[in-house]
């Protein structure tokens, strides 16, 4: 088994903890040992930069040592997340890796989840095992959110959130084992995504309606229409991501207007 891999990472903001250099290092250990393995054969990665990060993502891209193409694409304007599909659309690969520029993949992810795609002909999307820079897991995968979930992760008190913590385990899948598959679940975070490319094209990748938040959430409604998305924990990341509270007003209002489109999209949950 050989197969094919694009890979889009999108950036604005100069990347946090831990270096870009860092991720995009982990993709490349990971790119070699698919590679190594034979399970992996072209690849190629699109940067597309939405911010002013032009000088720091053609270092980091210069200092590494690879043989395939990296696209660097500077937009004039933020777009947001949906700035995915400029990498996503061009795509000839068999599959495609949709990475946020915060995830640390191991060496084996894509050994793992490429292997897992090619072994299961239903699937469309998997989701991997991840964990936060404490090493907790970070629940990636979940369920059609109510608005009383969304404010209950994103804004309740440790308190009130231990009260409802039954509701809250639900909704993050975390009734189940995070060692096992999961058939077949309904959303998954868009922070680290392995695809098959031509459903994700017949998708159209990220609806540019959203910038930022929930276009995962909606990408996953409508790719399970062509196939399962699966849970799998074979596949492993580390996820240095924060919830949209702690990062002040402005990623609040995002998250509230994306919510919105969602709701008025997909139906309205209330609790």
């Amino acid at each position: 088994m050989t197969v094919s891999l694009s890979v889009s990472f999108v950036t604005y903001a100069p990347p946090l903890m831990p270096a870009f250099k860092d991720v995009f290092n982990s993709l490349l250990n990971a790119i070699i040992g698919a590679q190594r393995h034979q399970v992996l054969g072209n690849v190629s990665i699109t940067l597309i930069d939405n911010g002013n990060n032009e000088a720091l993502l053609q270092k980091v891209i210069a200092e590494a040592s690879y043989d395939f193409p990296v696209i660097l694409i500077n937009n004039q304007d933020n777009v947001g997340y949906s700035a995915h599909n400029q990498g996503i659309k061009p795509s000839t690969a068999d599959y495609h890796l949709i990475l946020n520029p915060d995830v640390l993949l191991s060496t084996s992810s894509l050994i793992n989840g490429l292997s897992y795609l090619e072994d299961h002909q239903d699937t469309v999307m998997i989701c991997p095992y991840s964990e936060g820079q404490q090493g907790d897991p970070s629940h990636l995968c979940k369920r059609y959110p109510a608005v009383f979930d969304l404010a209950l992760r994103g804004f309740a008190t440790k308190t009130l959130k231990q009260r409802f913590d039954d509701r809250l385990m639900r909704y993050e899948y975390r009734d189940l084992p995070t060692t096992e598959i999961i058939k077949s679940v309904e959303l998954i975070s868009g922070c680290c995504i392995l695809a098959r490319t031509k459903p994700l094209q017949r998708c159209e990748g990220f609806d540019g309606n959203f910038f930022l938040y929930f276009e995962d959430f909606d990408l996953s409604l409508r790719m399970r229409k062509l196939g399962n998305l699966d849970y799998y924990p074979g596949m492993k990341i580390i996820h240095y991501g924060g919830d949209a509270a702690s990062k002040g007003v402005q990623h609040i209002f995002y998250f509230v207007k994306s919510a919105i489109i969602f709701y008025r999209k997909h139906g309205l949950r209330i609790g």
